[in-house]
């Protein structure tokens, strides 16, 4: 990594310390004079079409290692059905596991859910073990405790899309704890209870593995029936597995129509920027304005003043970031390339610490690049957070087209703000998307020096929606170009108002890939 050298920067009356040392509140603005233009959005935004999909599903095995499975399953075969469940659905990225073992008590075997294939096969190793008694009530409360904190990690809305899928497998009869079926049946009704209406589904389902022929006397009859109940108060289904049998867990997720919403819609002009209550112009587009690039020793109509493949900004701003003057390898060939499609190439995903495969690496519905761009966090969902503390959120800054790296007076959040307003169109067809009308008021533009993609006075507009369906987003991003020369009074779109419509869309970025982590 390439050291800044030190320069030194007079900006009005502030003077700022060297390039390596200087912060984002450095930069300190002169009073200077832009051409402003406010100017307004109409238009509509439409959904993908349906497609086909699955819900995010979420598996809990509660497996019986009580002593007598010594004698009942003394080949493992209980390890093996839960090692090749979890194999059959390792690549499904909308499927995790969960693993409680009972005997005596019952044991998490996993830290919640879970894709990571290290942790379960760990915990898998503690399914074949057998020793003690058999534990039904506690292990009731610990399941019901189990999925209750899932729920408390997730949105109403993704847990509204969420199924859960317990599967119970026992070979006896409770033995510790509470043994009266009659006692254990309001454990069941509690998580119905608690869970049904929170969650898409919910199914209890349970496996009584046979004795062996020269195990000790037990109770299968009553085992059978009380799981039997348990099944049938879950949802679920029951069955039986004479002893020798092969275990297998049958997990059914049929796939489903997914039908996509608008779940986010952001509006932003790359060359213009708010920077202490002031508009200012950054012709090319990299998060510097043209007045700091100067002063940096950067050139304003260059996003990459340096030519090693980083943008300025990125390099700027960014902990520990590049030089944005002198040149730094990594960034040529394919690191160069955008795979997401999200406004930062892979090399500046490296930089940023986001993801190069997903291209909302935070979950927030902000593509990446957008956050590096605006100022926000793009490996943490800020969106709610006040990081300048000037009372409005970050997410909010973002959509309005603020700050959010210094506070914003009310009367600049008032008067400079981008004003929204999204109404869903009424449907002509059942069977069409869902479309949107968006209007946003008081956007600005200003006058820009020529660069790589616009001429004299460009700004280009950028339109980016966030579509979901269950736990699947995509996001489209349009394109609109106007320009401003107070010289030559000339103010384009004329009317004062950009038109918008569905056709000005592409799908610009790949769905958010929950394994993506490379």
């Amino acid at each position: 990594m390439t050291t800044r050298p030190a320069l030194a920067i007079g900006i009005a009356a502030a003077l700022l310390g060297s390039l390596a040392g200087c912060t984002y509140a450095d930069l300190q603005h002169v009073i200077r004079e832009v051409a402003i233009e406010r100017q307004s959005l109409s238009g509509e935004i439409c959904a993908p079409a349906p497609t086909l999909g699955y819900a995010p599903y979420r598996v809990l095995f509660v497996i019986d290692t009580s002593l007598s499975n010594s004698w009942n399953d003394p080949e493992g075969r209980r390890e093996q059905a839960v090692r090749s469940a979890i194999s059959s659905l390792a690549e499904e990225e909308t499927v995790s596991f969960g693993i409680i073992t009972f005997s005596d008590e019952p044991h998490r075997r996993t830290f919640g859910f879970t894709r990571d294939l290290v942790a379960l096969n760990g915990a898998i190793q503690n399914v074949g073990t057998a020793q003690g008694g058999t534990n039904y009530s506690d292990t009731l409360a610990e399941v019901i405790d189990f999925i209750l904190s899932d729920i408390g990690t997730l949105s109403a809305d993704r847990a509204a899309r969420t199924h859960y899928l317990v599967y119970w497998l026992s070979d006896g009869y409770p033995t510790v704890g509470v043994t009266e079926p009659a006692a254990l049946y309001p454990a069941m009704t509690a998580l119905m209870e608690q869970v049904a209406g929170r969650v898409a589904e919910i199914r209890f389902n349970t496996a009584y593995l046979g004795a062996a022929p020269d195990a000790p006397d037990g109770d299968p009859a009553n085992a059978e029936e009380l799981l039997q109940t348990l099944a049938a108060m879950g949802n679920g289904g029951f069955q039986s597995i004479p002893a020798g049998e092969r275990i297998e867990f049958e997990i059914d997720r049929a796939p489903i129509q997914l039908f996509y919403r608008l779940a986010s819609a952001l509006v932003f002009n790359r060359h213009a920027l708010m920077r202490n209550g002031e508009l200012v112009a950054d012709s090319d587009g990299d998060g510097i304005d043209d007045v700091s690039e100067q002063y940096l020793g950067l050139d304003p109509a260059n996003p990459d003043s340096d030519g090693d493949g980083y943008r300025d900004g990125i390099e700027y701003f960014t902990p520990g970031g590049y030089d944005p003057r002198l040149a730094d390898p990594g960034c040529s060939g394919e690191a160069a390339l955008d795979r997401d499609r999200d406004g930062l190439r892979d090399c500046e995903e490296q930089l940023s610490g986001t993801l190069p495969l997903n291209p909302d690496s935070d979950g927030d519905l902000v593509l990446d690049g957008l956050e590096v761009l605006m100022g926000t966090e793009p490996t943490r969902d800020d969106a709610t957070s006040d990081d300048d503390l000037d009372l409005v959120a970050n997410l909010d800054e973002v959509r309005f087209h603020l700050d959010p790296r210094l506070p914003n007076a009310p009367e600049e959040v008032s008067g400079w703000g981008y004003r929204y307003q999204l109404t869903e169109l009424p449907a002509t067809d059942t069977e069409a998307p869902p479309c949107y009308r968006l209007q946003v008021d008081n956007l600005t533009m200003a006058e820009t020096a020529v660069a790589q993609d616009h001429p004299v006075g460009g700004n280009v507009i950028e339109v980016v929606a966030a579509f979901r369906a269950s736990d699947q987003v995509v996001f489209r991003r349009a394109e609109l170009r106007g320009r401003v020369l107070r010289d030559l009074d000339l103010w384009d779109p004329p009317g004062g108002v950009f038109e918008l419509s569905a056709q000005d869309f592409g799908e610009v970025a790949v769905e958010p890939c929950a394994a993506c982590d490379l």
